[in-house]
């Protein structure tokens, strides 16, 4: 992370650590009861984590204590593959096995109607100014493919 100089990692027992550039553990590992951790992304003010799980939900994380801020996120109804914050901190972004791309906010509820797609996502990006959403950027491999959505009606770009 930026100005804290650690890393985050994540892992397939649903444990979150957090380590030194040398590679030394800080505190105990972060556990959740949602099984693998499959993404995760730290807020732009480097305090909290999201992170999206196999069992389909989203736990936001206060880096500081490597608690669970809120009870998890409901909403996908298959593994969470990707989530992004937008560059504000007031809105997270997230992709799912199940087909959709889902926003929220930070309290966790839905601020929009899911994007329905074809397939599942390994990335999604917010692209966001400092007072709006902009759009959304998804992309995966399998066929390769990359999508884009305007906010304003979230019409696909391509």
């Amino acid at each position: 992370m930026g100005k804290s100089r650690s890393v985050i990692s994540a892992s397939e027992d649903g444990s979150i650590c957090q380590w030194t550039r040398d590679g030394k553990t800080i505190g105990q590992p972060w556990r959740s009861d949602g099984r693998g951790v499959g993404s995760m992304a730290v807020s732009p003010d480097e305090t909290m984590v999201v992170s999206g799980s196999v069992d389909g939900r989203i736990r936001l994380w206060d880096i500081k204590d490597g608690r669970i801020v809120s009870e998890p996120w409901e909403g996908h109804s298959h593994a969470v593959r990707c989530v992004d914050w937008s560059s504000d901190g007031q809105e997270i972004a997230s992709g799912s096995q199940d087909g959709t791309i889902r926003r929220w906010n930070c309290t966790g509820q839905e601020i929009a109607p899911p994007i329905e797609v074809e397939g599942w996502w390994d990335t999604v990006t917010v692209l966001s100014t400092k007072r709006q959403i902009c759009g959304l950027w998804a992309g995966r491999c399998h066929p390769c493919l990359v999508k884009e959505w305007r906010a304003a009606h979230w019409n696909q770009w391509t």
